[in-house]
């Protein structure tokens, strides 16, 4: 999956927002060998998520930042693929445009955005599993289910652009690219315009 999304032959920068056990972080890694991953990550999960990278073969290609609120590092890189790892939904509609705006100015020229989250649809009625999420997010104050309407806005007001859709089953994941075109379907699963 990372070869389809991120179509090269060098090494790429990725910055891992919240990567839990690393998924993402090491599907690129395995992708594209001498790829550096830099993690940012509450410090509870950081242990488990080493060992689940031990693992994977690829612990040594990773830089760690133990940050519970997963701020961007203020580093001045520029990364080549960027990825928010269920997190959008805990943001509020102050911060989660904020951050936004920080993603887009860390991503590089050619980057590759990637926010893997819940998305409702247009009419905020389905997929029905986000929808018990956003009930429960919305009882207890924990955060908002955005819909994809919601991302386009804020992907544009922070200068991202066009984005694309996969509902990839547990997860959806909205990707922007700069510079460059995205499959239209990932895994099986048909892209939809956001």
């Amino acid at each position: 999956m990372a070869r389809d999304l991120a179509a090269s032959d060098r090494p790429l920068r990725v910055l891992e927002l919240g990567p839990s056990l690393g998924w993402w972080g090491v599907e690129f890694a395995r992708a594209h060998p001498g790829t550096a991953v830099t993690a940012v990550e509450s410090s509870e999960v950081v242990p488990d998520a080493r060992a689940s990278l031990e693992a994977a073969g690829v612990a040594e290609r990773y830089e760690w930042r133990e940050d519970a609120g997963h701020e961007l590092p203020r580093n001045g890189r520029r990364y080549d693929v960027i990825v928010v790892n269920e997190l959008c939904h805990t943001f509020d509609g102050v911060s989660l445009p904020r951050r936004l705006e920080d993603v887009a100015r860390a991503l590089s020229p050619r980057g590759l955005l990637l926010v893997a989250d819940m998305v409702l649809d247009a009419a905020r009625t389905r997929p029905a599993a986000h929808l018990r999420s956003a009930v429960k997010l919305r009882v207890t104050g924990g955060g908002r289910v955005h819909a994809a309407p919601d991302y386009r806005h804020l992907l544009r007001a922070a200068g991202l652009g066009r984005a694309l859709l996969y509902r990839l089953g547990t997860t959806d994941l909205l990707t922007v690219a700069r510079g460059r075109t995205l499959p239209h379907a990932l895994l099986g699963r048909a892209a939809e315009a956001v």
